[in-house]
């Protein structure tokens, strides 16, 4: 259980750094196996699926940078973070 405050929005976009790897959908996509992300899954499977869906498609059909891609999930990450940070002991696990 993760015991350090929430980052706010504001700093969860400075310090978020790979946290959008787990919505890479890919069989290959090590985020997607770790413990906590699995625990995620399970109990906000139509959250995981929605994001990964879209952010995948996004990131792969993107014209733009990457970017102006993620600016647009910014906000969705935020809430999959809020969730899953009470599977960690600390919030920069899931930002390596």
């Amino acid at each position: 259980m993760n015991k350090k405050p929430e980052l706010t929005f504001e700093e969860f976009k400075q310090r978020c750094n790979n946290f959008h790897c787990h919505f890479v959908d890919g069989e290959c996509n090590t985020y997607r196996q770790q413990p906590y992300f699995i625990k995620f899954q399970k109990t906000n499977s139509e959250l995981e699926k929605r994001l990964t869906r879209n952010f995948t498609l996004a990131w792969r059909n993107e014209k733009s940078s990457f970017e102006t891609t993620i600016k647009r999930f910014y906000e969705r990450l935020y809430e999959a973070y809020k969730i899953m940070r009470v599977y960690v002991e600390t919030d920069v696990i899931m930002f390596r």
